[in-house]
Protein backbone atom coordinates (compact mmCIF):
# COMPACT_ATOMS: atom_id res chain seq x y z
CA UNK A 1 0.00 0.00 0.00
CA UNK A 2 1.77 3.16 -0.82
CA UNK A 3 0.23 6.24 1.35
CA UNK A 4 0.01 9.94 -0.20
CA UNK A 5 2.41 11.26 2.87
CA UNK A 6 5.02 9.08 2.16
CA UNK A 7 5.76 7.01 -0.80
CA UNK A 8 6.24 3.23 0.72
CA UNK A 9 5.11 -0.23 0.62
CA UNK A 10 3.79 -2.00 3.68
CA UNK A 11 2.44 -5.67 3.94
CA UNK A 12 -0.75 -6.77 4.35
CA UNK A 13 -1.52 -10.36 5.69
CA UNK A 14 -4.39 -12.27 6.96
CA UNK A 15 -4.91 -15.49 8.56
CA UNK A 16 -7.69 -18.05 7.33
CA UNK A 17 -9.38 -20.21 10.20
CA UNK A 18 -8.78 -24.03 9.40
CA UNK A 19 -12.10 -23.99 8.67
CA UNK A 20 -12.70 -21.04 6.32
CA UNK A 21 -9.24 -22.89 4.52
CA UNK A 22 -11.10 -26.06 4.50
CA UNK A 23 -13.93 -24.73 3.21
CA UNK A 24 -12.10 -22.87 0.44
CA UNK A 25 -10.51 -25.84 -0.76
CA UNK A 26 -13.66 -28.03 -0.98
CA UNK A 27 -15.02 -25.14 -3.07
CA UNK A 28 -12.00 -24.91 -5.12
CA UNK A 29 -11.77 -28.66 -6.02
CA UNK A 30 -16.21 -28.58 -6.55
CA UNK A 31 -14.98 -26.13 -9.29
CA UNK A 32 -12.29 -27.78 -10.93
CA UNK A 33 -9.30 -25.64 -9.95
CA UNK A 34 -6.34 -25.77 -7.39
CA UNK A 35 -6.31 -23.64 -4.02
CA UNK A 36 -3.47 -21.91 -5.43
CA UNK A 37 -5.03 -20.74 -8.47
CA UNK A 38 -8.20 -19.71 -6.62
CA UNK A 39 -5.72 -17.68 -4.09
CA UNK A 40 -4.51 -16.49 -7.36
CA UNK A 41 -7.50 -15.78 -9.23
CA UNK A 42 -8.80 -13.88 -6.25
CA UNK A 43 -5.52 -11.58 -6.37
CA UNK A 44 -5.72 -10.94 -9.62
CA UNK A 45 -9.90 -10.22 -9.10
CA UNK A 46 -8.79 -7.55 -6.37
CA UNK A 47 -5.84 -6.27 -8.90
CA UNK A 48 -8.19 -5.39 -11.22
CA UNK A 49 -10.83 -3.78 -9.53
CA UNK A 50 -8.26 -1.30 -8.87
CA UNK A 51 -5.90 -1.29 -11.26
CA UNK A 52 -6.30 -2.31 -15.51
CA UNK A 53 -8.28 -5.37 -16.19
CA UNK A 54 -5.55 -6.65 -18.40
CA UNK A 55 -1.80 -7.03 -17.07
CA UNK A 56 0.87 -9.27 -16.58
CA UNK A 57 1.42 -11.24 -13.51
CA UNK A 58 5.14 -11.97 -12.29
CA UNK A 59 4.51 -15.61 -10.55
CA UNK A 60 7.52 -17.20 -8.94
CA UNK A 61 8.48 -20.76 -10.40
CA UNK A 62 9.81 -22.96 -7.73
CA UNK A 63 11.14 -25.95 -10.04
CA UNK A 64 13.98 -27.54 -8.90
CA UNK A 65 16.40 -29.74 -11.10
CA UNK A 66 17.02 -33.38 -9.62
CA UNK A 67 19.96 -32.91 -7.24
CA UNK A 68 18.34 -29.47 -5.75
CA UNK A 69 16.99 -30.31 -2.94
CA UNK A 70 20.08 -30.48 -0.59
CA UNK A 71 20.48 -26.88 -1.73
CA UNK A 72 18.99 -24.07 0.50
CA UNK A 73 19.00 -20.97 -1.28
CA UNK A 74 17.02 -19.21 -4.29
CA UNK A 75 17.11 -21.35 -6.96
CA UNK A 76 13.69 -20.20 -8.14
CA UNK A 77 12.68 -18.26 -11.43
CA UNK A 78 10.28 -15.99 -12.73
CA UNK A 79 7.39 -16.90 -15.16
CA UNK A 80 4.92 -14.32 -16.73
CA UNK A 81 1.11 -14.62 -16.96
CA UNK A 82 -1.64 -13.06 -19.05
CA UNK A 83 -4.25 -12.22 -16.59
CA UNK A 84 -7.37 -11.05 -18.90
CA UNK A 85 -10.51 -10.05 -16.91
CA UNK A 86 -11.81 -7.84 -19.36
CA UNK A 87 -14.95 -10.44 -20.19
CA UNK A 88 -17.50 -10.71 -17.82
CA UNK A 89 -17.36 -13.83 -16.47
CA UNK A 90 -18.22 -15.85 -12.80
CA UNK A 91 -15.37 -16.30 -10.69
CA UNK A 92 -15.17 -19.89 -11.30
CA UNK A 93 -14.66 -19.14 -14.79
CA UNK A 94 -12.02 -16.27 -14.38
CA UNK A 95 -10.17 -18.85 -12.20
CA UNK A 96 -10.32 -21.43 -14.97
CA UNK A 97 -9.04 -19.37 -17.53
CA UNK A 98 -6.35 -17.75 -15.28
CA UNK A 99 -5.23 -21.52 -14.67
CA UNK A 100 -4.82 -22.41 -18.41
CA UNK A 101 -2.60 -19.27 -18.84
CA UNK A 102 -0.29 -20.21 -15.66
CA UNK A 103 -0.27 -23.85 -17.13
CA UNK A 104 0.80 -22.33 -20.80
CA UNK A 105 3.56 -20.08 -18.18
CA UNK A 106 4.67 -23.21 -16.74
CA UNK A 107 5.15 -25.12 -20.25
CA UNK A 108 6.72 -22.07 -21.83
CA UNK A 109 9.36 -21.47 -18.48
CA UNK A 110 10.89 -24.84 -19.97
CA UNK A 111 12.68 -22.65 -22.60
CA UNK A 112 12.72 -18.65 -21.35
CA UNK A 113 11.98 -17.27 -18.05
CA UNK A 114 10.05 -14.15 -17.22
CA UNK A 115 13.33 -11.88 -17.45
CA UNK A 116 14.04 -12.68 -20.99
CA UNK A 117 10.54 -11.86 -21.44
CA UNK A 118 10.67 -9.09 -20.60
CA UNK A 119 13.78 -8.16 -22.19
CA UNK A 120 12.23 -9.46 -25.30
CA UNK A 121 9.31 -6.89 -25.15
CA UNK A 122 11.29 -3.95 -24.77
CA UNK A 123 13.76 -5.16 -27.40
CA UNK A 124 10.76 -5.20 -29.79
CA UNK A 125 8.83 -2.18 -28.50
CA UNK A 126 12.64 -0.12 -28.66
CA UNK A 127 11.64 0.75 -24.92
CA UNK A 128 14.79 -0.30 -22.96
CA UNK A 129 13.64 -1.10 -19.53
CA UNK A 130 10.09 -0.24 -20.30
CA UNK A 131 7.87 -3.28 -19.96
CA UNK A 132 6.00 -3.78 -16.84
CA UNK A 133 5.00 -6.35 -15.04
CA UNK A 134 4.67 -4.52 -11.15
CA UNK A 135 2.20 -7.43 -9.60
CA UNK A 136 4.07 -10.29 -7.93
CA UNK A 137 1.92 -13.63 -6.98
CA UNK A 138 4.12 -16.44 -4.92
CA UNK A 139 2.71 -19.66 -3.30
CA UNK A 140 3.98 -23.26 -1.87
CA UNK A 141 1.09 -24.37 -1.60
CA UNK A 142 1.17 -28.18 -1.59
CA UNK A 143 4.65 -28.10 -0.12
CA UNK A 144 3.85 -29.68 3.14
CA UNK A 145 4.34 -32.84 4.35
CA UNK A 146 -0.01 -32.79 4.52
CA UNK A 147 -0.78 -31.28 1.20
CA UNK A 148 1.97 -33.12 -0.77
CA UNK A 149 0.54 -36.70 0.56
CA UNK A 150 -2.48 -35.98 -1.07
CA UNK A 151 -1.45 -34.08 -4.43
CA UNK A 152 2.16 -36.27 -5.17
CA UNK A 153 3.03 -39.93 -5.49
CA UNK A 154 5.07 -39.44 -2.22
CA UNK A 155 7.98 -40.69 -3.76
CA UNK A 156 11.01 -38.80 -2.06
CA UNK A 157 12.81 -39.20 -4.96
CA UNK A 158 11.06 -37.67 -7.10
CA UNK A 159 9.14 -34.85 -5.29
CA UNK A 160 11.16 -34.37 -2.41
CA UNK A 161 9.64 -32.17 0.50
CA UNK A 162 11.29 -28.70 -0.35
CA UNK A 163 10.24 -27.28 2.86
CA UNK A 164 9.91 -29.43 5.18
CA UNK A 165 13.47 -28.17 7.40
CA UNK A 166 11.39 -24.56 7.50
CA UNK A 167 9.55 -25.40 10.31
CA UNK A 168 6.52 -24.71 11.91
CA UNK A 169 7.70 -20.99 13.53
CA UNK A 170 6.25 -17.67 12.34
CA UNK A 171 8.52 -15.93 10.31
CA UNK A 172 11.06 -13.42 13.16
CA UNK A 173 11.89 -11.07 9.99
CA UNK A 174 10.35 -10.45 6.83
CA UNK A 175 10.93 -7.40 3.92
CA UNK A 176 9.50 -6.05 1.34
CA UNK A 177 11.68 -4.56 -1.47
CA UNK A 178 11.08 -3.54 -4.86
CA UNK A 179 12.78 -1.08 -7.42
CA UNK A 180 9.95 -0.13 -8.59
Amino acid sequence: MITEDRQALSRSSATLSKEQWNGFKSECQRRGITPTNGLLAAYAAVLSTYSSKHFIMTMANFSRGVGAESIVGNLGDVMLVEVDFRKKASFAEAAKRLASEVYAGLDHSKYTSGVDVMSMLNERDGTPNQAASPYVFASVLGASDEESSQTTSGDPQTNPNLFKWYGKVRPVHTALNTPH
